[in-house]
């Protein structure tokens, strides 16, 4: 069974799943956070780890929480990548030096990253299994550092492999320790296609530019953003993805 694993990214999310594998899971969880944002883990490891709340309660030790990748990612047999897209390649660029081949990246979730992380692993000499899901597991926001509230819990989330073939052993290596289960789909392809970000986010970004900007983003996101307009926009978007997939 797999017990040691490295989290790469202390937001919402991150902290969410590192305090979810300890508590359910009981594993050794290193926190990694870039060095920039140092100041999400200081008070987690004045602490001792993350508190639950809301859907999920308890407290979940974290064996370290640093900005030093190496001592985050030696030893683990995952690497999950817990991060926005666009820090996808920041982060495996500050690990490339420490990767082993041995090791299986996580990207959760993918946003078709597992293509260019492959071709970055490619470049410098790697041949890392990657994974990616279709979403994060939870609905979550940090209270304060250390300290998460989950408003809900997935029932599970998809996962694909890339190369294709890695899928079962990948699925039986992950659903060991997991906190919620994994439903395996065919390719990287499928998995980033069933991500609803691109359709849901960045129309109703992009169509409301002017008034994140005259706001600076002080508007319901959701309730206020989302008129009809924007729908009709994010519709015919929806429909391209599925003539696409």
């Amino acid at each position: 069974m797999i017990n040691k694993v490295a989290v790469l990214g202390a937001g919402n999310g991150g902290q969410a799943l590192s305090a979810h594998l300890a508590i359910i899971k009981g594993c050794e969880v290193s926190l990694f956070e870039h060095p920039k944002f140092k100041e999400n883990i200081e008070k987690i490891n004045k602490k001792g780890g993350i508190e639950l709340t809301g859907k999920l309660k308890g407290f979940g030790e974290i064996s370290i929480a640093t900005t030093n990748i190496k001592e985050a990612i030696e030893g683990t047999s995952i690497i999950m990548i817990v991060a926005p897209s666009f820090a996808q390649k920041a982060f495996i660029e500050l690990a490339l030096p420490y990767l082993v081949n041995s090791q299986i990246i996580v990207l959760i979730p993918g946003n078709f990253g597992s293509f260019e992380i492959k071709k970055i692993l490619k470049d410098n000499g790697k041949d890392l299994i990657i994974a990616e899901t279709n979403s994060l597991p939870y609905a979550c926001r940090k209270i304060e550092e250390g300290k998460v509230n989950v408003w809900g819990v997935k029932s599970y989330i998809s996962v694909a492999t890339l190369p294709a073939v890695n899928i079962k052993n990948v699925i039986e290596i992950l659903n060991d320790f997991f906190p919620i289960p994994l439903h395996p789909v065919k390719n990287s392809l499928e998995i980033s296609f069933s991500n609803p970000n691109m359709i849901v986010h960045c129309p109703t970004m992009i169509l409301n530019a002017g008034r994140i900007e005259s706001t600076k983003g002080n508007f319901m996101f959701y309730c206020e953003g989302m008129t009809e307009s924007v729908c009709k926009t994010m519709e015919k978007m929806d429909e391209e993805r599925i003539q696409i997939g």
